[in-house]
């Protein structure tokens, strides 16, 4: 048994692994590999129809989902998992694709365009040394003390509540919705009431835009890129891993314009995951993961 397929194994019940190994090989080998950077919708979606085909429950395929994906380089939320189990067809067909395929020459093209991209960055920052700045004090930056936020921990809670409630205690939670919430609460899709949801976030105001691949000197070049094309760069935060979060102001942008912004983004390399308004994204400043030896430095501040 190869190390794969071991990691697999201990974070699995031995019954539903014995159950795996039934499959064909090459239904186990796409099971048992790593996932792809960016793909995870992708690969979630088409994991759930293979093990719906081949007869595996709804629970039985949460958990394969979620230890496939344990070590990814982006935590995958429940939801995200559960919305494929939802979705999973016995035919195996994908879901159309929103978004273009990224284009590895087109990233490359770009980081080439911009030497010394990171340092540039953080340079022509307006705010100096936005890295010393506490994360409340980053927060108030672009929220007023009356908008609810909606911020999560370490283990993905997350909770809806006024600004004062997380006075004092923000860089504690890794994770934020970009874009103030409108009310406490609001209905799913599928009817269930949630404090995170586009029926209880409010108007987009500003979109984030994340990479999945390169180094931080090329991520920083794309992300002046698109500055390039005028819409505002406001913030650039440091994942506290290998990524770089570049928070855009959108709010005036059209609805169209901010599908071509998109797109572009999607085709340079950006993670299409974090184009969702309601999604968590990294807290600028906060700590990774709840380890205050791991910040989640801003790079640049207006």
């Amino acid at each position: 048994m190869n190390a794969t397929d071991a990691g697999l194994q201990s974070r699995i019940p031995e019954s539903l692994f014995a159950k795996l190994a039934q499959l064909p090989d090459y239904m186990l080998g796409r099971l048992l590999a790593a996932p792809v950077r960016g793909e995870s919708q992708k690969e979630l979606f088409r994991d759930a129809c293979t093990m719906k085909r081949t007869g595996f429950t709804p629970a039985e395929q949460r958990l394969v989902l979620q230890a496939r994906f344990q070590d990814y380089y982006r935590q995958i939320e429940d939801r995200e998992i559960d919305n494929a189990i939802d979705n999973a067809s016995d035919d195996n067909t994908p879901r159309p694709r929103r978004w273009p395929l990224s284009d590895p020459n087109a990233f490359q093209a770009i980081a080439a365009k911009y030497p010394d991209a990171m340092a540039r960055l953080r340079s022509e920052s307006p705010v100096a040394n936005p890295h010393l700045l506490s994360c409340g004090a980053v927060i108030d930056h672009f929220f007023k003390e009356s908008d609810l936020l909606c911020m999560a921990g370490a283990g993905r809670g997350s909770y809806t509540k006024p600004r004062p409630y997380f006075r004092g205690m923000e860089e504690t939670f890794p994770y934020m919705v970009p874009n103030p919430m409108s009310k406490p609460l609001g209905l799913t899709k599928k009817g269930h009431t949630y404090n995170r949801c586009l029926d209880n976030v409010g108007p987009r105001l500003r979109a984030v835009i994340e990479f999945d691949r390169g180094t931080l000197d090329e991520q920083a070049a794309v992300h002046l890129q698109l500055r390039a094309f005028g819409v505002p760069l406001i913030m650039v935060v440091f994942s506290g891993s290998k990524s770089l979060h570049g928070w855009y102001d959108v709010s005036a942008l059209s609805e169209s314009d901010l599908e071509h912004f998109f797109r572009y983004a999607a085709y340079v390399g950006a993670d299409p995951m974090t184009f969702g308004r309601a999604q968590l994204v990294r807290t600028p400043n906060g700590w990774r993961d709840g380890n205050e030896d791991c910040q989640q430095c801003v790079e640049f501040l207006t």
